[in-house]
């Protein structure tokens, strides 16, 4: 079992993850880094690590859901078949699109810096 070191909010926690994990590891801990910063800038110093670890954990999740929710639209358009279904399904497979290459740069931006 390998072991990593992460960054959130100016803290270390060191992490035990699988084998040739690290580096995986070590890129979604810095898009946690990210939103936390976010919300830290924006909630002022009376919020503890705990809360702000929190809030970044239920802002990631809120994304998670909002992507699950564009995917179950385009799966319903498609099952359904219906008249502008396709029209529908190719909106939010746009959608969903845009998403993932917002992800997937701020994680390739995270792991430069990394």
């Amino acid at each position: 079992m390998a072991q990593v070191t992460v960054q959130v909010n100016g803290r270390e926690y060191k992490l035990a993850c699988d084998d040739g994990q690290e580096g995986h590891l070590s890129t979604l801990a810095s898009y946690v880094d990210e939103r936390v910063r976010e919300i830290a800038q924006g909630a002022g110093h009376h919020v503890s690590d705990a809360q702000l670890l929190l809030m970044g954990a239920l802002l990631v999740a809120d994304e998670l859901a909002e992507t699950y929710d564009e995917l179950e639209t385009v799966r319903t358009a498609l099952e359904a078949g219906a008249s502008g279904a396709a029209d529908e399904a190719a909106a939010a497979l746009d959608g969903l699109t845009a998403r993932l290459e917002r992800l997937s740069a701020t994680l390739a931006d995270g792991q430069s810096r990394a």
